[in-house]
């Protein structure tokens, strides 16, 4: 998240796993695990992480990484990033030096939408298939905030997912019927079905 209060005075938020932001008016009390405040004319932006690993950044340089719905990530694009890779495709996926925006639960329903098991080594997967990946960045990232905004219009913390289609430890199916299968990749829950086309 960027604030940009005008000419050198841009402020970057990450919120990491647990960071959470609260508006307070005057009178509230401190929210616990409170690490920095924003103060507006009477009102405060507070954010709060038990971990402390979220974190403000004055003016950040240029981030090098394509945001996952620029246009700069197109097919060719991802092609490229791709191309003679031995990483496995969830984890370039959640690079964020490569890609900014995509977390674990957003790769699992990217990969699940474009039938590429996550799994698969980058470089193997072939160029008709990134072609559907590129679209399924976009469609599901698209998707998730339409589902978000409905859901949650006035928030500014926390995030609904119970829309996810496959990322999800409440559903046993996928939409088209297959079992969701879970594992771990990269030390992180993983969730996949056999629709998916692993590539290796």
């Amino acid at each position: 998240m960027l604030f940009d209060f005008g000419t050198n005075a841009q402020l970057a938020l990450h919120l990491m796993l647990h960071g959470k932001l609260l508006w307070l008016e005057a009178g509230d009390e401190p929210p616990k695990h409170c690490i920095a405040r924003l103060e507006f004319p009477g009102i405060t932006l507070a954010l709060t992480d038990f971990q402390k690993a979220a974190h403000f950044t004055l003016n950040p340089e240029p981030a090098k990484a394509a945001d996952a719905l620029s246009d700069t990530l197109s097919a060719a694009w991802l092609k490229a990033q791709l191309t003679g890779s031995r990483a496995t495709i969830k984890a370039v996926l959640m690079d964020q030096k490569r890609i900014a925006g995509i977390g674990n639960a957003y790769a699992d329903e990217i990969l699940w939408a474009a039938r590429i098991a996550p799994g698969s080594i980058a470089g193997k997967i072939p160029g008709a298939a990134i072609t559907h990946l590129a679209k399924a960045i976009k469609q599901v990232l698209k998707n998730a905030e339409k589902q978000i905004l409905k859901q949650q219009p006035e928030a500014i913390s926390g995030e609904a997912r119970d829309f996810m289609k496959v990322h999800n430890s409440h559903k046993k199916n996928s939409p088209s019927g297959a079992a969701i299968l879970k594992t771990t990749l990269g030390s992180r829950s993983t969730y996949y079905t056999d629709e998916q086309v692993l590539y290796t």
